[in-house]
């Protein structure tokens, strides 16, 4: 994946190993913020908006150029079937998606109306509400080839200021790295913050987790043993690669 520019204030980067990122000029200390992760429960509960239809909106504000169906969704979000026809029934009728019609017997899809007058709002809504860690989770939801996948660095350890990166590291074979980096950018629009996933297949983790001369090798061990946020998976998922690597325990 490609380093590019998706916004004045947020760029994102793949990273494969523990190399600094080019062109980064620190904040100065007025105006740091440090954030930390407080909520406990979806904080769109605040405007009445809870349970298959928060999970939905959020989804296409991070992936506004794909078209749903009913199915999907159902083994996305693990809702019931009767809910999110209700949602996707709503949110048609206020004209924030439209029906796609099924050409010669083909599903029903919807996609997002991006010239509805309150689509604006209700991303910068989504964005003010969601922390990054969960506009990541978001991100990577039904993505191909994603086994495992977490959130390091100052989003997982409760330091984040407000020029902090959002560090992200994905595990899988054949990971869809396009339709990754297009969600990704969302989040970096969204959130205005730089983010840098770091992408590696099994074999390769493998590889420089038990290598002495690979230069990434105490990297991947300090992320793997560190706090994290799980956005995909847990750390059963890579337990064995850790304990090649002589990584007790993954939090």
């Amino acid at each position: 994946m490609a380093t590019g520019t998706v916004s004045p204030r947020a760029r994102i980067a793949d990273r494969r190993d523990d190399s600094p990122v080019p062109g980064k000029t620190p904040a100065t200390r007025e105006t740091r913020r440090t954030w930390r992760p407080t909520a406990t429960a979806d904080p769109l509960t605040l405007l009445g908006v809870s349970g298959s239809r928060g999970d939905l909106l959020r989804y296409l504000t991070v992936h506004p150029g794909e078209r749903v169906y009913l199915r999907r969704l159902e083994r996305l979000f693990g809702e019931r079937s009767a809910s999110l026809q209700r949602d996707l029934r709503d949110l048609t009728q206020v004209g924030a998606i439209r029906r796609v019609e099924p050409v010669e017997g083909r599903r029903v899809e919807y996609e997002v109306v991006r010239a509805w007058p309150l689509w604006g709002a209700l991303r910068q809504v989504i964005a003010t509400l969601s922390d990054p860690p969960t506009l990541t989770r978001e991100a990577l939801r039904g993505i191909t080839g994603v086994d495992a996948a977490f959130v390091y660095g100052s989003f997982a350890t409760g330091t984040a200021r407000e020029d902090s990166d959002v560090d992200v590291f994905v595990v899988g074979e054949r990971v869809d790295r396009a339709r990754l980096h297009r969600a990704l950018s969302e989040v970096a629009v969204l959130s205005g913050r730089e983010v840098n996933p770091n992408v590696y297949t099994p074999a390769v983790l493998r590889e420089r987790l038990t290598q002495p001369a690979s230069p990434s090798r105490r990297f991947l061990r300090d992320v793997l043993a560190g706090p994290k946020q799980w956005v995909v998976g847990n750390g059963e998922a890579l337990a064995p690669l850790a304990a090649a690597a002589g990584v007790a325990r993954i939090p």
